[in-house]
């Protein structure tokens, strides 16, 4: 199988918004667009997800068995994106130091004390050496 996220997320997008119309809007894509993932997903799997009623669609068995581990997918990657935009910006993470014993105990501890306070979320590690 071929399908990705993507497919997936459309798939739960499209069922939350209860219109492929609605669920382009809301993805911020053209509902040419949001059809063809929604094919490409359906011919992966090789049954109907959905069926069209109206203006809007009504999930298959198959499709609303898909559901709930599509929200916990989505949850995960909203995970994934968090922990690396606390990454990026500082707030995790790690910064390893080596030095030399003369400038880890008296030159480094009011920087590493500013940028402790600067950014509690990032472990600090420090290793000297004694070849002072």
């Amino acid at each position: 199988m071929t399908m990705d996220a993507e497919q997936l997320l459309t798939l739960l997008a499209v069922a939350e918004a209860g219109s492929v119309s609605e669920a382009a809007l809301r993805l911020g894509r053209g509902q040419p667009a949001i059809s063809e993932r929604l094919h490409k997903l359906t011919r992966e799997i090789g049954e109907p997800l959905y069926v069209r009623e109206g203006g809007g669609i009504h999930l298959t068995p198959v499709g609303q068995a898909l559901i709930p581990d599509i929200r916990q997918l989505r949850a995960k990657l909203q995970d994934i994106e968090n922990l690396l935009m606390r990454q990026k910006s500082l707030q995790a993470g790690e910064l390893r130091i080596a030095s030399t014993s003369l400038i880890a105990n008296y030159l480094l501890p009011p920087y590493l004390q500013s940028f402790q306070s600067q950014n509690p979320g990032v472990n600090l590690y420090i290793k000297g050496s004694s070849s002072d």
